[in-house]
């Protein structure tokens, strides 16, 4: 019978190797593998349905299986955070900050559950995060039953005197789709005080008094209108901020996605990271058949159309016969 330990640890996260499949005789074959085997046998139609054996010894296989270690089979997401402190508004002074206000503070804290990066699951998404202590000892996630969320906080990220620009952050929270800042400058923020090549959706979050905030989505992209309809400023309390502000940093991170999917061949627009995993292994079929059929026809024997050399011939005569026609008479 198959069964499926369930550890967690600290975190509320798998620890390491709790999700893979165990058998209770340590061996043997999955039954939905056997099963697969039965009924594609003969219940197919056509060859191009039926599991084929990937030849794994060539290159391209195994980078195309490599390729599909990296789809993961929930969503994930990575935002990048940021605070400014009262009078900052250059890109150096905002990534520098390793603290934060009481309200900061706990924002973040509701945001999602601490890991030590250093002990963390190699299930649990870290977009990119290093886990030798390069981008700091801890790092902000959170996780339902269907994806995965990683906030790149770039007051958590070690502020280095060897690095006074911060690129070590910014190489993360710049990359990202989505921002959220939590701005208690006392002026608007500029949306290209951190420039980046993806930071397409900045949310803005401006502290009020009687513990209310103002949150604010702010689009690069034209585009993403199509998609989310979260142009108007809207006041959250601070019970509810982190829950709010999670839930439109996800949206739009699938909002972005699907946006650059559409602008990068073959078009199609992103779902998710099971029908993306789904997409992948069909193309990974369609090459490995394609290639299967190419050599069955090189090495095929070719058609006798024309037997002009099996036999040793000669014309010896070219007759007119009684009916106008030509005759030939071969000699053999």
């Amino acid at each position: 019978m198959h069964k499926t330990r369930s550890a967690l640890g600290r975190s509320g996260f798998p620890e390491k190797d709790s999700m893979i499949p165990q058998w209770e005789d340590g061996h043997g074959l999955s039954p939905s593998f056997v099963f697969l085997q039965l009924y594609y046998q003969d219940l197919m139609p056509t060859d191009d349905s039926r599991p084929i054996l990937l030849p794994t010894g060539q290159a391209e296989t195994q980078r195309s299986i490599s390729l599909l270690d990296f789809i993961r089979p929930h969503d994930a997401h990575k935002i990048g955070v940021l605070y400014v402190r009262k009078g900052q508004t250059t890109e150096q002074e905002i990534l520098s900050n390793s603290s934060g206000s009481t309200r900061y503070t706990r924002f973040i804290s509701a945001l999602g559950t601490y890991v030590e990066l250093g002990k963390v699951s190699r299930h649990v998404f870290l977009g990119g995060l290093d886990t030798k202590g390069v981008d700091g000892d801890t790092a902000l996630v959170w996780q339902d039953d269907l994806l995965q969320v990683v906030f790149h906080v770039a007051t958590m990220m070690p502020t280095k005197e060897s690095d006074p620009k911060c690129n070590g952050k910014k190489r993360h929270i710049g990359n990202n789709f989505v921002t959220i800042v939590f701005n208690e400058s006392g002026q608007p923020y500029n949306v290209d005080t951190i420039k980046g090549q993806f930071n397409h959706i900045v949310i803005e979050i401006v502290p009020n008094h009687h513990g209310t905030n103002t949150v604010t989505v702010h689009y690069q992209r034209q585009e993403l209108l199509d998609y989310l309809n979260e142009s108007s400023p809207r006041h959250v309390s601070n019970r509810s901020l982190s829950l709010s502000v999670r839930q439109i940093a996800v949206h739009s991170n699938l909002a972005a996605k699907i946006m650059e999917s559409l602008q990068r061949p073959p078009h199609s627009p992103y779902a998710n990271n099971w029908v993306e995993r789904l997409r992948h292994i069909r193309k990974i079929h369609s090459t490995v058949l394609g290639n299967i059929k190419k050599s069955e026809e090189r090495y095929s024997a070719p058609e006798l159309n024309d037997f002009t050399d099996l036999v040793d011939a000669g014309v010896r005569n070219l007759d007119l016969n009684e009916t106008g026609q030509y005759s030939i008479q071969l000699m053999y």
